[in-house]
């Protein structure tokens, strides 16, 4: 008689997107597999795997949050924050009834982070999220590195920005691969356009935390006034932004695409990288 093999495990997900940024949510409250590195770069792969720019993992709260949220890019590699995938995970829990009407707070490895519903954006039903850590480095309205958890360079240039500028840019940065790199023009004193290639993504069809890093950068110079709209191949998000606070709102559409389960023979036998 031989031993019989292990089942496959099934790793129960959902699938968000907000403006085309893509988001694979695993909600670990309950438990779950083990999510290696090698894993998580599978599991991204957008014909092998399900397909993502950010993995989004929910675990129970190490404070007085309603939970944390570890976040991983398509490589495997950690982030430490991702405003577009905070408000698509806002409006999940709306869908579910878990987000109060004045909000709740959550973890993430930048800090606190506030999710709340907002006023329908464009006839789009819309959610924000008030991130933490906005800190503006040496610059100017040219180029300006900005971190918000997560390191971001913001190039302003003299026409809207296409791709083959973005590539352009990035080359031309020696640092490219170490932080999220955008490029911005200015349309008028509350709109700007914004193309971001993600560092361990790639280019996306809308950065959240860049929108928020590119309308910082620019309202610091004195370029724009907040709110700002920034405009992006995948849609329009407002950045709201006082200047000198560490807090910024990003507000605009979510959704939820699909849930469903994975079987992945090796995703309990892989070593969990979080702590």
């Amino acid at each position: 008689m031989t031993d019989a093999k292990p089942g496959p495990s099934l790793l129960a997900f959902v699938k968000l997107e907000g403006l085309g940024n893509d988001f694979l949510l695993v909600d670990s409250r309950p438990g779950g597999p083990a999510l290696s590195p090698d894993l998580i770069r599978r599991l991204a792969d957008r014909r092998l795997g399900v397909g993502f720019d950010q993995l989004l993992r929910i675990q129970p709260p190490r404070s007085g949050h309603a939970f944390d949220v570890v976040i991983h890019n398509a490589d495997g590699s950690p982030a430490e924050q991702c405003g577009n995938g905070m408000r698509a995970l806002a409006a999940w829990l709306d869908a579910r009834g878990e987000l109060p009407q004045g909000g709740l707070d959550i973890g993430t490895p930048a800090g606190r982070v506030r999710l709340a519903r907002a006023d329908a954006a464009d006839g789009a039903s819309a959610w924000s999220a008030e991130l933490p850590g906005l800190e503006l480095g040496p610059g100017d309205a040219t180029r300006r590195d900005v971190r918000l958890g997560n390191p971001h360079r913001v190039l302003t240039i003299d026409r809207p920005p296409d791709p083959e500028r973005l590539e352009d840019a990035r080359r031309a940065q020696p640092d490219a691969a170490e932080l999220n790199l955008g490029i911005a023009y200015v349309r008028d004193p509350h709109r700007i356009e914004l193309r971001v290639h993600e560092r361990g993504a790639g280019p996306t069809p809308a950065c959240g935390s860049g929108a928020c890093a590119a309308a910082a950068a620019l309202i610091d110079a004195g370029a724009v006034e907040s709110p700002v709209r920034v405009e992006q191949p995948g849609g329009i998000v407002v950045v709201d932004w006082i200047p000198g606070e560490s807090r910024v709102r990003l507000t605009g559409p979510a959704r939820v695409v699909f849930e469903g389960t994975i079987a992945w023979p090796t995703a309990a036998t892989n070593p969990d990288p979080t702590p």
